[in-house]
């Protein structure tokens, strides 16, 4: 007799509870979703976001929360919240959050869920503050309470939380007299970071020798979680030793090939801060969006390094990397090869270009190319996929050395050969006030114009055709990003452009 929906999602539960994730997931696959009824999709869309089935659960719940037409929304809150948490697992974080924020703060899920994608992004101050209020609230099972608490742990151990001790060991003794297996591997490990970060060195090798007899050796999470904490204690206790740094390196090696993108990420910045090698150090910062991990990256190196406004990452040989492709004017060096700038060709080049690490994802790649506009798991994948077919045949027409792959709806752009990219720590690509010309092109104007020589507001304006309002906007944002620079005041005030940048 075939299992009815009640029955399908227990089992799935259990197996998950279980670290059985992939049994789960055939579980879940083989039950049509036509078939769950309206009482049952919060649950199903919830069971589906833990295995990674996030577009399952979004197309359960989409109807509810995003109906076609006029048709007003017919979810509950926590589906809607549910709703949330799905975007945000496919790159959306920025949809996610204002529809979470929309709700009350009575709604437990709306803390849970934020503090989620804040660890996602680094925020781990911020994760800690939503994950704490969620408890507060004494809400879910004790098993969903485990699971806030193990993330507020991870979140008080990455911050250097004196209390993350303690909550350690309550958390480790309850899990495993509950016998959730799974969570008390995530908390052990936890414990090695702790140690690590205490430079207590051989609690953590012991630590880890116990971790690796009990784990599953298929499985490749756990291996590269041994592997890369056993280099870095390694690293901090002897230093950048040719072995250390070795040891670090093939860790990278293996998170790449198991595509655990940050932590390729981590372990570059790790080795960069060992080793204070600058050009690294620059290329980890301005090849990662997350503004939480640059400014972690900021205090960490604040010593020994400045950052310029922008930097110059090179591709193949630095010697003979002749020509050069500007992300935020969306030109090529000597302007022969351009896209333009601020429209959605270049929208979705330099969203591929702003994290050398990991893949975009499609709701993340979808909202920067498509700011304001809701996603659909039904249409924005064929959107961005068109998108894509159209900067491939631009590439191909231009001879630019990149191509763009596109695995699991995971999009990464590589280049080949020899080349070179003018990277920004920001760069706004919203059109100016003007709606002719976007902010870049305006500066790129003023900069060829009068190089590092000094100028005037209305030298300015009279070269751009534009009011000192519209132009005090652009160079505001300039200011702040240490791209020009402002000297005298008053009516004697002037502007030249820093020798950091290259627009």
């Amino acid at each position: 007799m075939p299992l009815d929906c009640l029955d399908i999602m227990k089992e799935a539960n259990r197996l998950i509870r279980a670290g059985q994730r992939h049994e789960a997931i055939r579980s879940l696959t083989n039950f049509p979703l036509i078939k769950v009824p309206r009482r049952h999709l919060l649950e199903f869309a919830n069971l589906a976001r833990r295995t990674g089935l996030f577009h399952i659960g979004l197309r359960a719940l989409q109807p509810l929360v995003r109906p076609k037409g006029k048709t007003k929304p017919k979810a509950n809150a926590a589906e809607s919240a549910a709703y949330a948490m799905l975007l945000s697992k496919i790159g959306a974080r920025s949809e996610a959050r204002r529809l979470l924020e929309s709700h009350d703060d009575k709604l437990p899920e709306k803390h849970l869920y934020l503090g989620f994608i804040s660890m996602a992004s680094w925020d781990y101050e911020a994760a800690a503050v939503h994950l704490t209020n969620y408890l507060s609230l004494n809400h879910g099972s004790p098993y969903d309470r485990m699971v806030a608490e193990v993330n507020l742990i991870a979140s008080l151990v990455t911050l250097g939380n004196e209390n993350a001790s303690v909550r350690i060991e309550a958390a480790l003794a309850q899990s495993s007299e509950a016998g959730w297996t799974l969570l008390e591997q995530n908390l052990t490990e936890l414990k090695v970071q702790m140690l690590v970060a205490q430079k207590k060195w051989h609690e953590s090798f012991e630590h880890l020798d116990r971790l690796a007899t009990r784990r599953d050796p298929q499985n490749s999470n756990y291996q590269i979680f041994n592997k890369k904490w056993m280099a870095l204690a390694k690293l901090q206790e002897l230093g950048p030793t040719a072995e250390t740094i070795s040891g670090l390196a093939e860790v990278s090696r293996i998170a790449a090939a198991e595509q655990h993108w940050e932590t390729v990420r981590d372990c570059a910045y790790q080795e960069s801060l060992a080793t204070r090698n600058r050009e690294l150090f620059l290329r980890v910062y301005f090849g990662t969006p997350l503004a939480a991990f640059r400014s972690r990256m900021k205090t960490a190196a604040r010593e020994w390094i400045q950052l310029p406004a922008a930097h110059e990452i090179y591709f193949g040989d630095h010697s003979v990397a002749a020509r050069s492709f500007n992300l935020w004017t969306g030109e090529e060096s000597g302007a022969k090869v351009q896209l333009k700038a601020g429209k959605a060709m270049h929208k979705i080049l330099a969203a591929l270009f702003k994290d050398l690490y990991r893949p975009k994802m499609i709701g993340d790649l979808f909202a920067e190319v498509y700011p304001g506009e809701y996603f659909d798991p039904q249409t924005s994948a064929l959107k961005i996929s068109q998108l894509v077919f159209r900067l491939r045949k631009w590439v191909e027409q231009n001879a630019v050395p990149i191509t763009v792959e596109v695995k699991d709806e995971l999009y990464q752009v590589h280049v080949h050969g020899d080349y070179k990219l003018i990277v920004h720590a920001e760069a706004p690509i919203a059109e100016s006030a003007s709606g002719k010309y976007t902010n870049q092109i305006l500066l790129l104007k003023l900069q060829r114009e009068w190089q590092r020589d000094i100028f005037s507001t209305r030298e300015a304006c009279n070269l751009l055709s534009l009011s000192p309002r519209t132009l005090q906007n652009i160079f505001d944002v300039a200011l702040r990003n240490n791209m020009i620079e402002k000297i005298g005041q008053g009516a004697a005030t002037r502007y030249r452009f820093t020798d950091e940048v290259a627009v």
